[in-house]
């Protein structure tokens, strides 16, 4: 009588596989959430009403609506950035006072993005003072619903996974949304959200997201695939598109009625690669003429132009990690091809820096740790993770160095 072969023992996980204890993961979770909470609250107690966060420019104050004039907000930057503009918006997000137009460089696109600034509006029952906070506070709300979306759908329990994490949630693209109260990471996050539901839930999700930021319009690719060959799938199909669109073109063309305000603006996209490549050149030509120059606690512009550089190859590896691995199919993949495409059709407009494309792109970023941590294993998981990743850190440093200082 022969014997059985004996039972080759299943190959054990990799190190970075393995499961963490759950004191260690929930030490891991509250670090990642200490970084902006910490920031947010620092901000706080310096002012006590957030304005800082939304950074209000010398410049605009003398078209500010009076109430924003009457609260003092902090006015830390000549030009002020894209957050000044959706906070005023907040205190009349029907659009009907005569005097807000004026507030904004260009109404036609910051209208665009009501999603924000209503919410702002409801939270705040009335109170300028209230709303302007709320509207500062609601980036970080949606950065613990994204975190907290993430580690449900990872089941985070591995060094790997944590990884992923902390990459997306600590990267420039999400940070800087926290930072400068911007619609970005609002929007990535309904954009994700959608990935979980169904084709018409999910529809409603993305119209959301495309009234929280319009490039989400790029959601739908996952409406592309599986093609569909029956009546009926093509029924369902369209349905959902339709469901998509027709709320954010219904509040376009309102826009239009009560502003005057433009249907289109085509000054942020170029054919592709062409003005991706002219600033690659332009970086590395700056990073080069720079001396090399260090300083203990603080970025010098030879660090700063080197992170521009370095988030630039980031991005620009991401992109092409989506690209040159097409998977049709898988959901992931869908959500970020669209914003890998768009990564490279960018103009100067946003490629002047990396706190302008990281975010535009977010989705991008996520698409590609969430699919890296699917397809990759061992060393080349790391190579690929600090190419993809090693650029995005910039603001999470500023935002430490702020929490030390």
């Amino acid at each position: 009588m022969s014997k059985s072969p004996p039972t080759i023992p299943a190959p054990v996980s990799g190190l970075f596989d393995r499961p963490l204890p759950v004191m260690v993961r929930v030490i891991l979770l509250l670090i990642c959430m200490l970084i902006p909470t910490a920031y947010v609250v620092g901000q706080y107690l310096m002012r006590h009403d957030l304005t800082q966060l939304i950074l209000f420019g010398q410049m605009w104050q003398e078209r500010a609506l009076p109430e924003i004039r009457e609260l003092k907000p902090a006015i830390n930057s000549p030009a002020g950035f894209d957050g000044q503009f959706y906070a005023q918006i907040a205190l009349d997000p029907t659009l009907r006072r005569p005097d807000l137009p004026r507030t904004m460089d260009d109404p036609s696109v910051r209208t665009q993005r009501i999603v924000l600034p209503a919410l702002a509006h409801v939270l705040g029952f009335g109170s300028p003072a209230a709303t302007l906070r709320a509207y500062a506070l609601l980036n970080l709300a949606f950065w613990y619903l994204l975190f907290a979306a993430l580690v449900y759908r990872l089941r985070a329990a591995t060094i790997r996974s944590f990884l992923i994490i902390f990459a997306i949630m600590l990267t420039t693209g999400a940070l800087i949304s926290i930072q400068r109260s911007l619609t970005d990471l609002p929007a990535a996050t309904f954009g994700f959200l959608s990935l979980g539901l169904g084709e018409m839930p999910a529809a409603l999700l993305i119209s959301i997201s495309i009234l929280t930021k319009p490039t989400s319009g790029l959601f739908l690719t996952r409406y592309l695939f599986p093609f569909p060959r029956t009546p009926v799938e093509w029924g369902k199909k369209l349905g959902a598109v339709l469901l998509a669109l027709v709320p954010p073109t219904l509040w376009l063309l309102y826009t239009y009625h009560m502003l005057g305000a433009k249907l289109t603006d085509g000054d942020n996209l170029n054919f592709p690669f062409y003005e991706w490549s002219h600033r690659v050149a332009a970086s590395w030509q700056t990073l080069a003429d720079t001396p090399i120059y260090f300083q203990p606690f603080a970025i010098t512009q030879w660090e700063w132009n080197l992170f521009e550089f370095l988030a630039l190859m980031s991005m620009t590896f991401q992109g092409a990690f989506l690209l040159l691995r097409p998977r049709w199919h898988h959901p992931i993949w869908l959500m970020g091809i669209g914003f890998a495409i768009l990564f490279f059709c960018l103009t100067h407009k946003t490629y002047v820096e990396q706190i302008s494309y990281t975010r535009t792109v977010l989705p991008l970023t996520i698409a590609f740790n969430l699919l890296l941590l699917e397809s990759k294993r061992g060393p080349l998981f790391f190579l690929y993770f600090i190419a993809g990743n090693i650029g995005l850190i910039l603001t999470l440093h500023n935002m430490i160095g702020f929490l030390l200082g």
